[in-house]
């Protein structure tokens, strides 16, 4: 089963990501911020990360930074759905190592259905 972890201050959209996902077949974390994030990554594998932007207590980049950096966790795929779509959010976080790029309007089953393809880890 997929591991999904959800690394977002918005917790309605986390909660119903995550019913739909688990729905679908994958297993499913929640994370409201970037410090907590971080501590999770010491105690779970996972096989792909669904991280914000914005939010408190290490925003998206800086989590995406400490991934990034630390052994095997580089390879975890990372996709950032901020709530921002511009272009300087964009090339920012496909620069500091985003697997993709998805817009906040983005549907779960569209999620859902992407994911296998989106969670192959980074070479």
């Amino acid at each position: 089963m997929m591991k999904v972890l959800c690394i977002d201050d918005y917790a309605e959209l986390c909660v119903f990501l995550a019913a739909y996902l688990r729905l679908e077949g994958f297993e499913c974390g929640i994370v409201p911020d970037g410090i907590e994030a971080m501590g999770r990554f010491d105690c779970e594998p996972w096989d792909l990360v669904v991280l914000d932007v914005m939010m408190p207590g290490g925003g998206g980049f800086e989590v995406l930074r400490f991934l990034r950096s630390h052994g095997e966790r580089a390879q975890i795929p990372v996709l950032m759905p901020p709530a921002r779509g511009d272009e300087m959010h964009l090339i920012s976080g496909l620069a500091a190592g985003a697997a993709d790029y998805l817009t906040k309007t983005f549907s779960p089953g569209e999620l859902a259905h992407t994911l296998p393809r989106r969670s192959r880890r980074l070479p």
